[in-house]
């Protein structure tokens, strides 16, 4: 997330560029950035996998170890999602590096294990459904 965050707010200056020169839209750009970036995210979350899955301990079966590469590959792509939304929001690198932290912090306080969701107050009841943690 946090690599997606540093990158995003640079390439928005030009992003605005060529979309006040007509080039392209919203649209095309964010569907060509996620399907250019996932082949790249795919691979280092399989090779994270393969190392950490026998170092854990886990249950040898494929089937078991194939469900554990797709979940980390698509927990890697949901955080890329998410970094470049921090970063699209955000003015520059330097605030979107300031709220990736408590966003952060927010998402593991509130993912259902530190804090159920009947304790947390009123107004944050809605953080867990938002949480890429706790899915």
């Amino acid at each position: 997330m946090a690599s997606t965050i540093r990158a995003f707010p640079k390439e928005k200056s030009l992003i605005k560029d060529e979309q006040e020169s007509v080039l392209f839209n919203t649209v095309p750009y964010f569907l060509a950035k996620a399907l250019a970036e996932i082949p790249v995210s795919a691979g280092l979350s399989c090779l994270f996998s393969g190392l950490v899955y026998p170092l854990a301990g886990l249950n040898p079966s494929i089937s078991k170890f194939l469900r554990f590469m797709g979940i980390t590959s698509l927990c890697s792509v949901a955080s890329q999602s998410v970094g470049m939304l921090v970063g699209s929001v955000s003015p520059s690198a330097d605030v979107a590096l300031a709220l990736f932290p408590p966003m952060v912090i927010l998402q593991i306080i509130f993912d259902g294990k530190n804090i159920a969701n009947a304790n947390a107050p009123k107004a944050l009841r809605f953080l867990p459904n938002l949480s890429i943690i706790r899915w």
